[in-house]
């Protein structure tokens, strides 16, 4: 390549690239030093100047001067008499240029000359372009997928810089084909020279962040804030959220009229459910109304430890805790504490669990139950076989009482009778214990058809049994579907 050759593919290649000369021509100086020392025997110190007009080479062998003893580095330094003989009026600590030939600088250039134009290019051209990303990491941005391979997708801007997508980036049951639309979070640059230079993500928690943004007017302006967010990308997610202007009500606005807001959020991450909470400073209320609609009868706080004992109404108890665990998952990472949640039955003693079972059956106060239990009268059974005289004779009763808690333990007894004698009723199930029926019942569950309408999870929260047995009675409980 020419001098002057050289002078016009570096101006074109600046305009092209949009990358000042001078940029590349340090690029190549700094190369064809580097490239000239490793011909050269030695830690050599060769410095390359191009002349910006003529684009003819200046190359020179650098010798720093110091005392005969002082060696560092041989191959670059030369001793203070050694230099005098030559340099008038030398110094320790000064320099000493030798200049290359042209001779030699030729054969060597010419070869290495285009090649190191190219580096130095797409090295400015991308350092060039990581600066300008640098300022968009955190936002989402829009491309194309150039290629499908096995690690992810390579997606392609419309100013032709790329980014990665790995495949643990990608939504559960996401497809991608060549040419498809993409949006995905921008969550870091790749600095090193191979690669991709942009690093993107659609399960990053700011994903979610960012789309709401996106959509939410509101949380642009800044007069609603995006307080938390926790995600198990693709399936569901919670996002909690405060407004800065007490006007607005921050869930609505989130949600959109007619929930529109949230529904395009919620298309883009693959139909990913958002539960939108509002923000509360107050851990144990943040972790209540992370944990909505489940009610919460009772909040334990343990701020040393950053754990929660909470305790839920039997009903939403499986809401609460959801499937495989899934809704205390990630209320716990949204609120940063651990959540030990669990229904009212949990805590009580077997004594409490006796009475407050006996006094359902019977219709009566739990108090009353207690005494019944604390006199023997422990069963429904023994209370019926029991007669009027001996109830009465205790002490907090008289015959009145005793005869109508006579009467109810008999009714008891008779609609316990007619319930086993139901096609439907559990203890019809093959696999269905005394203990589970008493588990069960005591929670009104007496029939089939409705832990056929239960998956394991549902069943295993509400009675203490294995995920196989569980299965196996909910089998047996849907053997119906399947005998029509």
């Amino acid at each position: 390549m020419k001098n002057r050759e050289l002078i016009l593919v570096i101006e074109s290649l600046a305009n092209e690239k949009s990358i000042a000369p001078e940029t590349i021509f340090r690029g190549i100086e700094k190369a064809l030093s580097s490239v000239l020392a490793k011909q050269l025997e030695g830690d050599v110190d060769i410095r390359t100047h191009i002349d910006r007009q003529s684009g003819v080479f200046n190359t020179k062998r650098i010798w720093t001067v110091v005392q005969e003893q002082n060696f560092v580095n041989p191959d670059a330094e030369i001793d203070l008499v050694t230099a005098q003989k030559t340099y008038d009026n030398i110094n320790i600590g000064d320099e000493i240029e030798e200049e290359i030939t042209q001779e030699d600088l030729g054969r060597i250039a010419a070869h290495q000359t285009k090649q190191i134009i190219t580096r130095f290019v797409r090295e400015a051209e991308r350092a060039k372009y990581a600066e300008h990303y640098e300022s968009l990491i955190g936002e989402i941005i829009t491309g194309k997928v150039k290629r499908v391979t096995r690690e992810g997708i390579i997606i392609e801007l419309s100013d032709g810089v790329e980014g990665h997508l790995a495949r643990n980036h990608i939504l559960p049951r996401e497809i991608f084909r060549t040419g498809d639309s993409v949006r995905a979070y921008l969550e870091e640059i790749n600095w090193e020279m191979k690669g991709q230079l942009l690093v993107f993500s659609r399960t990053h928690n700011q994903m979610l962040g960012e789309m709401f943004r996106m959509e939410v007017p509101e949380i642009a302006d800044g007069l609603i804030e995006i307080r938390a967010i926790a995600r198990d990308p693709g399936n569901r997610s919670k996002i909690a959220v405060k407004a800065n202007d007490a006007r607005i009500d921050p869930i609505g606005a989130c949600i959109g009229i007619r929930g529109t807001r949230v529904q395009t959020v919620s298309n883009e991450l693959g139909g990913e459910r958002i539960d939108i909470i509002l923000w509360d400073n107050e851990p144990g209320q943040l972790a209540i109304n992370a944990l909505t609609p489940a009610e919460v009868l009772a909040v334990e706080v343990n701020e040393a430890d950053r754990k929660m004992k909470i305790t839920v109404s039997e009903e939403t108890l499986s809401q609460a805790i959801g499937k495989n665990g899934q809704n205390i998952r990630l209320a716990s990472s949204l609120i940063g504490w651990k959540l030990d949640v669990k229904g009212p039955q949990e805590d009580i003693t077997p004594e409490q669990k006796l009475s407050q079972d006996l006094a359902m059956k019977l219709d009566i106060d739990e108090e009353i139950a207690q005494i019944l239990i604390r006199e023997g009268f422990k069963h429904i059974s023994s209370i019926a076989q029991a007669s009027i005289s001996e109830i009465a004779a205790i002490d907090e009763f008289d015959e009145e009482i005793a005869q109508a808690i006579n009467e109810r333990s008999k009714e008891a007894l008779l609609t316990s009778a007619l319930d086993m004698t139901d096609a439907n009723h559990i203890s019809n199930l093959p696999s269905m214990s005394a203990d589970l029926i008493s588990q069960l019942t005591s929670k009104g569950i007496t029939q089939s058809s409705d832990i056929a309408d239960m998956d394991t999870d549902e069943l295993m929260s509400i009675i203490e049994i294995s995920e196989e047995a569980a299965a196996k009675i909910i089998l047996e409980a849907r053997q119906p579907w399947f005998d029509q």
